[in-house]
């Protein structure tokens, strides 16, 4: 994609510098206890009698089976890349992960 100017913008590449990362971190942990919570309830009380009920019950263990995986997700991906950990580049692109972390030789504790 061209602007006026002639300068190239690659609009997938600045949303993903820029935005996508980030946001979605964020909005993933801040959201994520309400989920956990939510699923838990819901899965006290799955039905597959109906359409919608099958429905909703299906999206609850969807959403549940995510919620284990992303923690498990999170911790792979820091402990692949805690040698770059501290490169600004890297930095400014995947710190919300563990901005709160403490971490010291290859250990994580989150406290």
């Amino acid at each position: 994609m061209r602007c006026e100017n002639g300068k190239a913008i690659y609009v997938g590449e600045y949303l993903q510098k820029k935005l996508f990362w980030n946001g979605l971190v964020n909005i993933v942990t801040e959201s994520y206890t309400m989920l956990a919570v939510s699923c838990m309830i819901n899965l006290q009380h799955l039905k597959f009698d109906a359409l919608n009920s099958g429905l909703m019950s299906t999206l609850t263990i969807v959403v549940t089976l995510l919620l284990i995986a992303l923690p498990v997700y999170y911790i792979r991906f820091i402990e692949n890349n805690f040698e770059v950990l501290e490169d600004p580049k890297f930095k400014r692109k995947h710190a919300d992960l563990y901005k709160e972390l403490q971490l010291r030789n290859g250990t994580m504790v989150l406290f």
